[in-house]
């Protein structure tokens, strides 16, 4: 991997917002149609609710806390396999990130990379 640029670290904290909003906007409409679930107790759904919002808390820990720049390739191949960022969201950035981001998502099983093999595990 090569050392991120000051342009894509840029980028990428000025997207951090942008991503994190959209995402949740997502989320909390899947988590308030868990409120709602046809055939469920309310006790059941207080904690279907409760157990998705746990593990939402713990994916934005894992994507939006301790960045550093070394990492940003890490931290981007989580936010997509989480669905937090798009393939186009790759668009504004340099070649460099983009094979990063190959690097990072191929799939860990086959090829032995990524960040399950480093030691994260989404």
């Amino acid at each position: 991997m090569k050392p991120v640029t000051k342009f894509d670290w840029k980028h990428f904290n000025a997207s951090l917002g942008l991503w994190r909003e959209r995402y949740l906007e997502r989320v909390n409409h899947e988590i308030g149609g868990l409120l709602t679930t046809p055939g469920q107790t309310p006790t059941e759904r207080f904690w279907a609710t409760h157990d998705r919002v746990r593990a939402e808390k713990r994916i934005l820990h894992e994507c939006f806390d301790g960045f550093s720049k070394a990492r940003m390739p890490e931290y981007l191949a989580l936010m997509h396999r989480y669905g937090i960022i798009t393939d186009e969201d790759f668009a504004g950035f340099s070649d460099a990130p983009q094979a990063d981001l190959r690097y990072w998502t191929a799939a860990p099983e086959a090829s032995g990379a990524g960040p399950q093999s480093a030691g994260r595990t989404p």
